[in-house]
């Protein structure tokens, strides 16, 4: 069940941080404002490396829009 606009709970996992892999939580960030979650199901699927580039293409909007 989706929880718009709900507190996330805390939680670590495996990401990859300026092209790192690196445990961090979501509580590492809790000083933003706002924190971008990407997920997705399995690696090297057409669809993840279609919808991962095109939000890695969207950086500066996020950007532009703090």
């Amino acid at each position: 069940m989706a929880l718009v606009g709900k507190k996330a709970p805390d939680f670590t996992a495996d990401a990859v941080v300026e092209k790192e892999i690196k445990k961090v939580s979501l509580s590492d960030y809790t000083y933003k404002k706002w924190v971008v979650l990407l997920f997705y199901p399995f690696d090297f699927t057409q669809v993840t490396t279609s919808e991962i580039i095109s939000f890695s293409d969207a950086y500066e909007d996020f950007t532009n829009h703090n």
